[in-house]
């Protein structure tokens, strides 16, 4: 029977590839993550352009009564409010949007003030 007794280096030797196959397979791994960027299909048909208002906007949501708007873009800048008028369903907004929705202003979809008699019409919401 034949014997072979390993020496210091040949056990460091192996410790050595061990660790070598660890951080090929971990940047493998990160290599594969980082070109898994989230990716969102909204569905959007970018029928209604890129909406860029630049001064305080009213959004007259009777041309469409599914309340569904199919966008490019969305950009409201700091300082500028979108509100709606509500279609004749009164239903939802929904904006569909393709690239980047930047919003650092304000989207207002409140309903209608109440008075004494009775409560204030419900605004178009949203999703």
């Amino acid at each position: 029977m034949k014997t072979t007794l390993l020496s210091g280096s040949d056990s460091l030797a192996a410790a050595g590839r061990r660790v070598a196959r660890v951080w090929i397979a971990a940047l493998v791994l990160l290599l594969v993550c980082v070109s898994a960027r989230g990716q969102v299909n909204s569905g959007s048909t970018g029928a209604d352009g890129a909406f860029n208002p630049t001064t305080n906007t009213v959004v007259d949501m009777s041309d469409h009564p599914t309340g569904i708007y199919h966008y490019t873009a969305v950009n409201i800048p700091a300082g500028v409010t979108v509100t709606f008028i509500p279609n004749a369903n009164n239903t939802p907004v929904v904006w569909l949007v393709q690239s980047n929705c930047v919003i650092t202003g304000t989207v207002d979809v409140s309903g209608k003030n109440a008075n004494e008699a009775t409560g204030g019409a419900g605004g178009p919401g949203g999703f």
